[in-house]
């Protein structure tokens, strides 16, 4: 990974736009970050990480205040960072969620977070993603690390420097993971303890299943199981054999009851064979006996039968000569009475003068009416030829009625429609007025609302500078407190630095060791060494008074900038509240707002006068198109009058006084004169064919009583018989003889005829000994179904029991196998003395690589007296080892807890670490190149002898092509490495400024 540029606005101390090139700065190889304490070097680093992952390590990230407080209002904060990673240029720029004025009102509102990833391809931007999570995922898999790995390998903060060299194994474990890649050794560590607890489970399950077999067997052996699973095998054989033997013994004792049983049932059937041919031949000597008792009822029987069969012949033939005789008499009862009905129209056609009567024609029978259907007809057409002419003549003057009625109605409406359009235009002219005397005083109401709400934001400026100028008191006395502290911390740390250089000797003999130069002198022996006089100060003392001055040049700048901005805001708020008094303006408000309230209320009524304008505009042309139709309509009814009068004359001269009631009452005349003339020759044509029928019919009658030997139709109907009757003499005379044939044959049977001849079987005692048979058969199988179902349920689950015994023992050696192999590569096993993990056993060589590279770095910055070592054991409050890191002190011998070191010492140890680990990682195939390293502060705890040494070695990073970025306000610093970003800070907020310094 390395940086090209960064643009910062609106963020942090910056509030304007800054620009750092990384590309210049690194040339060397090295560049220093400079600055006063708060003008933003670490800030610098923030918006890297801010640019990387859209947070800022430490305690600065969790306050969520990342946009700058002297940044103009409405600026928005941004970070646009250029980088190249694995080859590929990139371009992030990332904006934190922030509040912003409202565009439209007063007020507030807030902007999200958002971002945009972009790659440089052939020579132009393409944007890759503005989603958050998509742009996160993509950093972390290119960068392999997340925010906190970067802070400890790339990005070395205040207060987090020595984070890799005091963590944990494990701590250390996940971040070497991510940075070398060897997941895939931790997925075969849960692969196997998944195996193994899988395989622990199925094992468990089988036995399980085993148990339940056993108790099942158990169960149908009726024998108790033993308590171990080895001497299974040899009680199941014991319970199978015994099963199958008393199951032999149940089929004998079926056999044998079987045999029994059926011999028991055949001397049964035999003696119920016998007595049912015994019963079978008395009863029908009792059924003969009885019938013969019958035999002259039978007769008699016999003979009614072939009377009413005789008698059935005829019958069709009598009932058809009575339907003809009643024909005959209905056709001529109907001829009579439709005589008499067209005898009655007639003479009413005569008298109405419908018809006309010359006196030739009789009065008293069908002969009278015959001839008058023709003329009849004849003059019903002339009639049905006159009604519509005088339903139009009935209809016209009942249309001419109506239209007179219309005429009327048409010019009452006509009036009154000519006096309602007489009124529009007055009522139009009114509103007219109305509406130019609203319109002229609504139009003030937006120039009073602008001023109304003028006055009102004066009044909110002037009650909110009273406030702010106690405000803008108290942050003076807080601004001349912090400065009279700054003045007394300097004169504190003034003093503990010249009371130290007073006892310089002291401390130098403090350093002095047998055999070893004086750094004075140059002597080998130290006969006397000085004492610090009481009260001397310390390095520690000197260190905690500087940090004290910082504090309170913090605690000064946070004073001068909360002055600034409340100084600010009184002078802004004074201009905007002006010089008078807020009564004064609260009165001419109110004036303001009542002028307002009457011109808003005019210019309410304005929608309601222009709608009502229109409305009499709509009624005028309404009433204008009202009296045009009216005139219209009146001119149409005239003419329809006078169309109609002319054709009711003309109807007039047709009918020739023939009304239409009297042509109506002809009509119905005629139509009932023509269907009962009709009717008559109808009924007299069917009566004379119904008398043809009636002479056949009894010819026919006379040669059936002939033929079957009858003399009249009353002997006929004497001897006939119903169907009831008839059904119920077949069915007796059947039965009789069915009886007797049946009884007859039952007696020539020669079972029944040898069963008579032998005694009475005894019944109830073969029945009994049968039963008996049987009850003891019933038993002997189901004890035999027992005992073959215990057979086969014994045989079966023995078999299964056996069938899972076979295939426990390789499942228990392969679960044994798989927990002893899980538990070593876990670091659990008593085999793995060192308690390590497989994975952590990977990342030791890389933890070793890391530590061979840190060595060459820390012997040069320490002089040769400390070196990591990287060691196998667990470390205090571990559980597993593997990844323990300890630091060996050459002048003692011993190897040390990295947290017994000193300030100074933790931190050329972790610089040595960190850069170490960025060498290993550079150099691992397929690893993160990290180009770019950051130091951040740190320097300032060093000697002057340790800090030549740890330039020397940041010096010697520019061979490997990397760039260090050191954060530092010591002055040895920026006299050593020329290349500079310089930093400075100021009321309107932090600048930055590229310098090239002369060595």
């Amino acid at each position: 990974m390395r940086l090209h540029s960064l643009t910062v606005t609106g963020f942090g101390p910056f509030a304007d736009t800054v620009t750092v090139d990384f590309d210049t700065l690194a040339a060397d190889g090295l560049f220093l970050l400079s600055g006063p304490t708060g003008s933003g070097k670490t800030s610098i680093l923030d918006a890297v990480c801010f640019a990387l992952y859209g947070d800022v390590p430490g305690d600065r990230g969790s306050a969520k205040r990342l946009r700058s407080d002297q940044a103009a209002p409405g600026v928005a904060p941004r970070v646009e960072l250029e980088l190249t990673v694995r080859g590929r240029h990139f371009r992030l720029a990332r904006s934190p969620m922030w509040t912003r004025p409202k565009k439209r009102g007063t007020g507030t509102t807030t902007e999200q977070a958002h971002v945009v990833c972009s790659e440089h391809i052939d020579g132009a931007w393409s944007p890759l993603s503005n989603r958050l999570d998509e742009v996160g995922h993509l950093v972390t898999g290119l960068l392999g690390m997340n925010m906190a790995q970067f802070c400890q390998v790339a990005l070395l903060p205040q207060g987090q420097f020595q984070g890799f060299l005091r963590a944990r194994s494990d701590e250390r474990h996940a971040l070497l993971q991510r940075l070398f890649a060897t997941d895939r050794f931790e997925q075969i560590e849960r692969w196997l303890r998944d195996h193994a607890r899988t395989l622990k489970r199925d094992v468990a399950d089988q036995e399980a299943a085993l148990i339940r077999a056993i108790s099942r067997v158990e169960e149908a052996a009726d024998a108790a199981a033993p308590e171990d699973l080895a001497d299974a095998e040899g009680w199941l054989s014991e319970q199978t054999e015994a099963a199958s033997t008393g199951a032999a013994a149940a089929q004998e004792a079926l056999a044998v009851a079987t045999h029994l049983r059926v011999a028991a049932e055949a001397t049964l059937s035999a003696g119920r064979d016998l007595g049912t041919h015994q019963g079978l031949g008395r009863s029908a000597e009792r059924t003969l006996a009885a019938l013969d008792q019958q035999a002259g009822e039978h007769r008699e029987r016999l003979a009614l039968r072939a009377a009413a069969q005789r008698a059935a012949q005829v019958l069709p033939v009598l009932r058809a000569e009575a339907d003809a005789r009643r024909a005959e008499q209905r056709h001529a009862a109907a001829a009579s009475d439709a005589l008499g009905t067209a005898l009655g129209l007639r003479d009413r056609a005569f008298e109405e003068g419908f018809l006309e009567h010359d006196g030739s024609l009789p009065f008293d029978d069908v002969d009278a009416v015959t001839p008058l259907l023709a003329p009849t007809q004849e003059r019903l057409r002339a009639v049905e030829a006159l009604l519509p002419l005088a339903e139009e003549r009935l209809s016209l003057e009942q249309r001419l009625s109506e239209l007179e009625g219309e005429s009327v109605s048409l010019a009452d409406a006509l009036r009154l429609a000519e006096a309602d359009a007489a009124l529009l235009p007055e009522r139009r002219v009114a509103l007219a007025a109305a509406i130019v005397s609203a319109a002229e005083q609504g139009a003030q109401a937006a120039a009073l609302t602008g001023e109304a709400t003028a006055w009102e934001a004066r009044i909110t400026a002037a009650e909110r500078l009273i406030l702010r100028k106690a405000d803008h008191a108290r942050a003076e006395a807080a601004e001349r407190t912090a400065t009279e502290a700054l003045f007394a911390a300097k004169e504190v740390w003034l003093g503990a630095q010249e009371s130290r250089l007073h006892g310089m000797a002291a401390e130098l003999a403090a350093d002095l060791a047998a055999g070893h130069a004086c750094p004075v002198c140059g002597s080998d022996e130290h006969p006397q060494h000085a004492v610090a006089a009481p009260g001397t100060a310390t390095l520690a003392d000197v260190k905690a008074a500087r940090s004290a001055v910082d504090d309170a040049e913090l605690a000064r700048t946070t004073a001068e900038s909360e002055l600034r901005s409340i100084g600010a805001e009184v002078s802004a708020l004074t201009q905007a509240a002006g010089e008078q008094s807020i009564e004064e303006m609260r009165t001419v408000l109110g004036t303001v707002a009542a002028r307002r309230v009457e011109s808003e209320a005019a210019l309410a009524e304005l929608p309601e006068l222009q709608a009502a304008l229109e409305a009499v505009d709509a009624q005028q042309r309404a009433a204008g198109e009202r009296l045009a139709a009216l005139r219209e309509a009146q001119a149409a009814t005239a003419a329809t009058q006078r169309a109609l009068s002319s054709r009711r004359d003309e109807l007039d001269s047709a009918l020739t006084e023939q009304t239409l009631e009297r042509l109506t009452a002809h009509q119905r005349l005629g139509e009932a004169l023509r269907t009962a003339l009709t009717t008559v020759v109808g009924h007299h044509q069917r009566q004379a064919e119904a008398q043809i029928a009636l002479r056949a019919a009894r010819a026919e009658l006379w040669e059936a009583l002939a033929a079957q030997q009858f003399t009249d139709a009353e002997a006929v109907r004497s001897a006939a018989l119903d169907l009831d009757r008839l059904r119920a003499l077949e069915r007796a005379i059947s039965e009789h003889e069915t009886a007797r044939a049946a009884a007859e044959a039952t007696l020539q049977l020669p079972e029944v005829r040898a069963a008579l001849a032998q005694p009475e079987p005894d019944l109830a005692a073969l029945l009994g000994a049968a039963e008996q048979t049987q009850a003891a058969e019933q038993e002997a199988i189901r004890t035999d179904t027992a005992a073959r179902r215990r057979t086969e349920r014994v045989s079966r689950l023995a078999a299964e029991v056996r069938a899972g015994l076979q295939k426990l023992a390789p499942r228990r050696d392969a679960a044994l196998l798989a927990a002893e192999l899980a538990a070593l590569v876990e670091g659990k096993s008593a085999n793995n003395h060192l308690k390590m993990r497989l994975s952590a056993y990977v990342l030791s060589w890389r933890l070793a690589q890391v530590v061979a590279a840190a060595n060459e770095r820390l012997a040069r910055m320490s002089d040769g007296r400390y070196l990591l070592e990287h060691t196998e054991q667990r470390g205090a409050q571990e559980s597993r080892g593997g990844l323990s890191l300890v630091v060996r002190d050459a002048w003692s011998g011993e190897a040390r807890d990295p947290a017994t070191l000193s300030g100074g010492e933790t931190f050329i140890v972790s610089l040595a670490l960190a850069l170490g680990l960025a060498d290993v990682v550079a150099g691992e195939a397929g690893g993160t190149e990290l180009d770019t390293l950051f130091v951040d502060e740190g320097f300032g705890s060093l000697d002057s002898e340790t800090l030549d040494d740890v330039m020397d070695t940041l010096d010697a990073l520019r061979e490997g092509g990397r760039v260090v970025g050191v954060v530092s306000h010591v002055d040895q610093m920026r006299q050593r490495i020329p290349r500079q970003l310089r930093l400075t800070k100021g009321r309107t907020g932090s600048r930055v400024e590229s310098h090239f310094a002369a060595v």
